[in-house]
């Protein structure tokens, strides 16, 4: 045995990095993750590799001299690899069972009561931290595990974690407690739109058996309080007594910023202020960090190493550091750092040379054996491959830092080399999950690095100590708000610097990985195998761009809202409607990832019936980050909910016009798309929102679709006395399908195929369902089904479907 572990340290010692035995474990226990999580059969094959990997240990546990150096080499590096391969097979593979969920249109989610012991503490958000009555506060999570299920019949034990949604408040529940609490059961769906989150397969790879909506944190009962040895609730206390500092002691958004800074806690951020660091490429400033634990860590070394010897500060130090980590909740990134700190500080203590791969590996192994989920996480990949860029040896001249940089102009050289090597290497990976590339962000985070390192240090130095000395918090707390909000200031107004971010066609994984790939490439100088992996990247993503071979009509699911989609194989693309009751971010959660996912990048129209939030509140951060042709409003269309939309649209370049009842927006000429207005035909002020909707009426390979808008009583009545032939074989129905008296003659006058409602719950009663019946038609709803598919072919042949296929 001591044989292996010497010819481990020397393979360590010697060749590239990506040749060290901790690199590849790493890399195998990713692999082993991923493979799992695709193809959850690989326990199997896991136990066969770890024989396999036992085999390859074994000529070395037996002394073989006559072993040669190439051969013992291979096993050195085959036993980690496969090792570690088929122990994140394993380790991936969920001990899970999901509760199953009955719910459907007319009976809603069941009520169901769990007891359980916290994994995860309910934080609160005191003072200023309590989101404003204005803004709806994402609910926060508490995890349970040891569970006993009771919903609506005996009560079982749950193989799994149940995760427990609650409203915000000012409650502290630590972990370690046992508590219970009543809520209703939330069903894990797949994806509901293209290009959208698939819950099903999120749980799984959290191990959660049961997710649970709870009205309030006092809806939670305290059984039994944690026992006086629990280190994660005296955790808990600590970070609760600094978000009640932060809370009582600053401004609204100076708090939030500085719960961010210090605790990586970040419920209460404005979401202007979440914007503008996503836009701006300086999201990583807010996620706690290397930066955070250098300047943390390096600051109490330098004061221990006056106090006491190198060893004994060192290992305090890596003390700090690990318990930092844990305050500040554990997350990926900030383990990544306390965990190589640690490494660093232990090789120096031990007179070792620091090898950066190495810690970056042994960091990645104990994250992703603590939870192998964090692989799919995008700050786990964001950190790792910022650090791993870094961590590449530069040269002068391709954004390398020489050893020593003299002068403002030097110093600002090198961290300007330092934030594009990262800017390079995580591009890809931002691209992939947000869809956006932000060109200036090196430029940004060096301007605000100097402000940043002053924010943090005030706050700091308020929150952490001033928690436990409060003189000092009283002391610090004005220029900790002024720092603050200046630096939230700065962040804003980077946002609207010209071509500070642009949004882009979402990479699929394929795509992304090459990206990657060959970013890293391009940091190492290989460019030539750069440069074929870019071209297999964008032939691949160029690939996802092929117009369908048919007419699509696309109905989403964006809750209660409307959102459809108009394809023709021709290649011309129109979007009716872009809004969600509730959800201002539709567009960019909802609406772009389907785009991109069908590989939509231009609009030829876009048209918005009318001013209502639920149909035009995304569709400004459409046209801001889509190209997007013209803009078709009604005739009614004045400010108010439209102004934003006509900011955007002259910021961009987008004309836009008021269209009415005659118009013909899009013509393709025979068997092609065609979309034109039935209704209205003028402006008039004495009617509602509602009844001045536009109506659209689209031909496509001698089929025709209905889409009314949200018309009522009086704008139903309108568009039958019309005298124009209402007969359609797709009809929307108005106003998401709410009982009106004029829906059966509307139903009468079209005589519909199908009628599809886009909606965000079930239909309150057998009113509407019954007058789709009487009408011969099939009903379809964007609540039960996700997003509708309406397929028509070249002979006319019409077929429809729902996205989501099944749903616990």
């Amino acid at each position: 045995m001591p044989r292996v572990f010497t010819s481990l340290r020397r393979a360590r010692q010697a060749g590239p990095a990506w040749d060290d035995p901790l690199v590849a474990g790493a890399a195998g226990l990713a692999a082993g993750i991923a493979v799992a999580d695709a193809w959850p059969a690989a326990r199997c094959l896991a136990h066969a590799l770890l024989l396999a990997a036992g085999g390859a240990l074994a000529p070395l546990l037996l002394r073989r001299p006559r072993l040669r150096p190439v051969a013992r080499r291979v096993l050195l590096r085959a036993f980690p690899l496969l090792g570690m391969l088929a122990l994140g097979a394993v380790r991936a593979v969920p001990a899970a069972h999901p509760v199953r969920v009955a719910s459907t249109d007319a009976a809603p989610a069941p009520l169901a009561t769990v007891e359980g012991t916290v994994t995860r503490a309910l934080m609160p958000l005191p003072g200023s931290l309590a989101p404003p009555d204005d803004r709806v506060a994402p609910r926060s999570a508490l995890l349970l595990e040891e569970c006993w299920v009771a919903a609506g019949g005996p009560g079982f034990r749950p193989r799994g974690r149940v995760r427990v949604l609650v409203p915000p408040g000012d409650r502290l529940i630590e972990t370690g407690s046992r508590v219970r609490v009543t809520g209703s059961l939330i069903a894990a769906s797949g994806p509901r739109n293209p290009g959208g989150m698939d819950e099903r397969r999120q749980r799984r790879r959290q191990g959660t058996a049961a997710v649970l909506g709870a009205t309030s944190a006092a809806a939670i009962d305290v059984l039994a309080p944690p026992p006086p040895w629990s280190a994660g609730a005296r955790i808990d206390r600590a970070r609760a007594a600094v978000l009640r500092l932060l809370g009582q002691s600053l401004s609204a958004r100076a708090a939030a910023l500085s719960a961010a800074l210090l605790l990586g806690f970040r419920e209460s951020l404005d979401p202007a202020l979440r914007d503008a660091v996503a836009q701006t490429g300086t999201a990583h400033l807010l996620a706690i960090s290397g930066l955070n634990i250098v300047i943390l860590i390096g600051a109490l070394r330098a004061v221990l190493g006056l106090l006491m010897s190198p060893l004994p500060a060192d290992l305090l130090a890596v003390a700090a550091a690990l318990g930092y980590a844990a305050l500040a909740g554990a997350e990926s990134p900030v383990l990544r750092a306390a965990v190589g700190c640690a490494v660093l500080l232990g090789g120096r203590c031990l007179g070792r040379r620091p090898r950066p791969f190495a810690a970056l590996a042994l960091a990645a192994t104990v994250i992703l054996l603590l939870d192998p989920a964090d692989l799919f996480r995008p700050g786990f990949q964001l950190s790792f491959a910022a650090v791993a860029a870094l961590s590449l040896p530069g040269r002068d001249g391709w954004l390398g830092v020489r050893p020593r940089e003299h002068g403002f102009w030097g110093r600002t050289r090198a961290a300007l080399a330092v934030s594009l090597r990262a800017a390079i290497a995580t591009g890809p990976i931002v691209a992939h999950h947000f869809g956006t590339v932000a060109p200036l962000g090196p430029l940004f985070t060096v301007a605000v690095t100097p402000l940043f390192l002053a924010t943090y240090g005030a706050c700091a130095v308020h929150g952490l100590l001033g928690a436990v000395i409060g003189p000092i918090a009283a002391l610090l707390a004005r220029p900790t708000d002024a720092l603050c909000t200046l630096l939230a200031a700065a962040f804003v107004a980077a946002r609207h610097v010209p071509g500070a971010s642009f949004c882009v066609l979402r990479p699929g994984l394929f795509a992304a990985g090459a990206l990657a790939a060959a970013a890293f490439l391009v940091l190492a100088r290989r460019l030539a195998a750069a440069a074929v992996l870019l071209a297999l990247a964008l032939a691949w993503d160029q690939s996802k761009r092929d117009t369908p071979a048919e007419h699509e009509v696309w109905v989403f699911d964006v809750g209660h809202g409307q959102a459809v989609l108009l394809r023709s194989p021709r290649g011309a693309v129109a979007l009716v409607d872009c809004g969600s009751r509730g959800a201002p971010d539709v567009g960019r959660r909802t609406i772009l990832p389907a785009l991109d996912a069908l590989g939509v990048v231009h609009i030829d129209l876009l048209v918005l019936s009318h001013a209502d939030a639920d149909h035009v509140n995304g569709a400004a951060h459409l046209v801001a980050t889509r190209r997007v042709r013209e803009v078709v409003v009604g005739p009614d269309a004045a400010g108010g909910a439209f102004a934003e939309l006509f900011a955007a649209a002259a910021k961009n370049g987008v004309p836009w016009r008021a269209a009415r009842r005659g118009d013909v927006l899009l013509d393709e000429g025979a068997d092609g798309l065609e979309l034109g207005v039935l209704a209205p035909a003028a402006a008039r002020p004495d009617r509602s929102d509602n009844d001045g909707s536009l109506v659209l009426r689209a031909r496509a390979a001698g089929r025709s679709i209905l889409l009314p808008g949200d018309i009522q009583s009086a704008g139903i009545r309108e568009l039958l006395e019309g005298g124009d032939d209402l007969a359609v074989d797709v009809l929307l129905l108005p106003h998401h399908g709410n009982r009106d008296p004029w829906t059966g003659p509307l139903l009468h006058f079209t005589a519909p195929a199908l009628a599809i409602a886009s909606r965000a719950d079930g239909f309150r009663d057998d009113t509407i369902p019954l007058l789709v019946e009487r009408a011969a038609a099939s009903l379809l709803s964007t609540a039960s089904l996700g997003a509708v598919l309406v397929r028509i072919r070249s002979d006319s042949t019409m077929r429809a479907d729902g996205y989501l296929q099944d749903s616990d």
